[in-house]
């Protein structure tokens, strides 16, 4: 028997499908997916791919979140 692991994760392209403004929301609302998940042990890690850029737009206009992401980093 194989063991199989799965990592929660994404790789956000800005402008990929949408406008970058609609990216921005879209990431907004999936970042709070993740947090809430996270908070609500529904997830044990999650992997953004190592894109630093997206979180940082995240937090400039969440700063309220910053406590938050900081504590799942």
């Amino acid at each position: 028997m194989k063991k199989v692991y799965a990592i929660a994760h994404t790789h956000w392209d800005f402008e990929w499908y949408f406008t970058r403004q609609e990216a921005r929301v879209q990431f907004a609302y999936h970042m709070d997916e993740v947090l809430s998940a996270l908070a609500h042990n529904q997830l044990d890690y999650y992997l953004l791919d190592g894109q630093m850029s997206i979180l940082m737009d995240y937090l400039a206009d969440n700063p309220d979140r910053a406590t938050e992401v900081k504590k799942n980093l």
